[in-house]
């Protein structure tokens, strides 16, 4: 009896599995909120996204994740699953699931992230850390992201720091450079779920925080700004002179200033990755003009 007992114990013991995942993305009830900056004078809004309940696409049972604008009243859903470890994303321009995140990469590992038939964008691991947060340990993948608008973090159960999904869903901005509008996301404000709680990064005063910029003396002139080529290899120029020019300050899309030129001979991003940028047009009156710029 005693014999057959031990026996048993180690057939046991023997198919337990080495490792396994907990659910690291999507979890019920999760909500997330984004900076949005609406216009390129300095007004601000947020996206919510939040996971309202699970769905079947192609066989698979997924998460269904509703996001809005409450400004403009836009709404959108994503359809996401996440499979030991790696998170699948049902990109409606190829009707397909394509790889949103591998939390299985090493540094140095990359996949495929397809935007649409013929645009693909490869996510590479630069490295792995930790943040610690509300007493949770969480994975954290630091990417490089050329034009697929994630940001450069990927947070286990939070998602990427800037959106969640490509580009803000806008497929055409990200894959081609044709800047439908002068607005952009600004990157994670707050998340919160039940077992995580609320986490808030500081971005902003509070997660719903928003601005409108009151209409200055200046604002017609700086509507017209913009800058060309864009997209640019390097070069950029302004399509008119701009008076009491201070300083014009570049910006990654996590808003760190990446480089600075107080002269507009030198302006040029020859020396910097693929990717979408911003420049911070200061005045010697205080006023900043934000414009977008995508670098290939």
């Amino acid at each position: 009896m005693f014999r057959c007992r031990l026996r048993l114990l180690f057939v046991t013991i023997l198919f337990v599995p080495t490792s396994s995942y907990g659910q690291v993305w999507a979890v019920d009830g999760a909500e997330w909120h984004y900076g949005y900056s609406l216009d390129i004078m300095g007004n601000l809004s947020y996206v919510t996204a939040r996971v309202t309940g699970d769905t079947v696409v192609n066989n698979s049972v997924c998460k269904k994740i509703e996001w809005w604008l409450p400004f403009w009243s836009t709404h959108k859903s994503e359809i996401t699953y996440e499979d030991s470890g790696v998170v699948y994303w049902f990109n409606p321009e190829i009707d397909t699931f394509t790889t949103l995140y591998d939390f299985n990469a090493l540094p140095g590992e990359s996949w495929q992230l397809q935007l649409d038939d013929s645009c693909v964008e490869t996510i590479t691991v630069d490295s792995i850390g930790t943040t610690v947060i509300n007493g949770d340990s969480l994975k954290v993948l630091h990417i490089s992201d050329g034009i697929s608008g994630l940001g450069d973090g990927i947070i286990e159960k939070i998602g990427a720091t800037l959106f969640s999904f490509p580009n803000g869903g806008d497929i055409a901005d990200a894959c081609y450079g044709i800047a439908v509008d002068e607005s952009w996301m600004m990157g994670l404000r707050c998340y919160e779920d039940s077992s995580l709680g609320l986490y808030e990064t500081g971005a902003s005063p509070s997660c719903t925080y928003t601005f409108t910029r009151p209409i200055g003396i200046n604002e017609t002139e700086s509507q017209k700004m913009s800058i060309y080529p864009n997209p640019t290899a390097g070069a950029l120029h302004f399509n008119s002179a701009i008076p009491a020019l201070l300083n014009v300050e570049v910006l990654d899309i996590n808003g760190r200033r990446v480089k600075i030129f107080n002269d507009l001979q030198t302006m040029n991003l020859i020396d910097m990755n693929a990717g979408i940028y911003f420049l911070q047009v200061n005045d010697a009156s205080g006023l900043h003009t934000m414009l977008k710029v995508i670098k290939y």
